[in-house]
């Protein structure tokens, strides 16, 4: 008994702490279509989950994460409390895996990786942001993504198809699929695959940017 009084102090002063932990917020997915999300100083990654709330895990001694729901949209802001985060320390993100009408991402000196979602996505990174992105089989929507002073990458899932990709870059580095017309820096890169319905519109200034196809 004296052992399990220990052990359960030792785990309670763990917690206290601020190891990662694990936080829901009000918002049940069916009031959600949109999801507004504010990056400032931190490593996020957003995954899907069978839950049907929003949840984070993070350390709350390297990070604040605020919620809020207004409408149809959920506004997440998460922050680093410091510089020197490891690129291990991340948030993670949990949202229902369900259709949305539009993900917005903001992100500042922030790294934000997003998983396959047949939804709208505006995305804009600023001052050594990196964000990555995977467009999955069947994606019918549109992407905007804009990037200055940072990195990033777009990766096409296996069978993914009908989609236009439009690049225009200033003082920036594209890498492209092999096969894909070459890239002629500080020219707008067009590339039309299938119907060409997805469209995908990525500006780039002072940035490095990765697309690739998966076979």
């Amino acid at each position: 008994m004296l052992m399990l009084k220990k052990m359960c102090i030792v785990l309670c002063g763990f917690l206290l702490m601020g190891m990662p932990l694990g936080a829901s917020s009000n918002a049940a997915s069916n009031d959600v279509k949109n999801i507004n999300l504010t990056a400032i100083n931190c490593n996020v990654t957003v995954t899907k989950t069978s839950a049907s709330d929003f949840s984070y895990e993070y350390n709350k001694s390297l990070y604040t994460v605020t919620s809020t729901l207004s409408g149809s949209t959920i506004y997440i802001t998460v922050k680093g409390k410091g510089s020197a985060n490891g690129i291990s320390d991340r948030v993670n993100i949990l949202i229902p895996d369900k259709s949305y009408e539009k993900i917005t991402v903001e992100s500042t000196k922030a790294g934000v990786s997003l998983p396959e979602l047949n939804t709208n996505l505006d995305i804009t990174g600023v001052d050594g942001s990196s964000m990555s992105v995977r467009v999955p089989v069947g994606y019918s929507k549109a992407i905007s993504y804009d990037n200055t002073k940072g990195s990033g990458s777009l990766t096409f899932s296996k069978g993914a198809s009908d989609y236009t990709v439009t690049v225009k870059t200033t003082a920036s580095a594209l890498s492209v699929p092999a096969g894909w017309p070459l890239f002629r820096p500080n020219l707008t890169y067009n590339y039309i695959n299938g119907a060409g319905k997805a469209k995908i519109n990525i500006t780039l200034e002072n940035s490095a940017f990765s697309i690739a196809a998966q076979k």
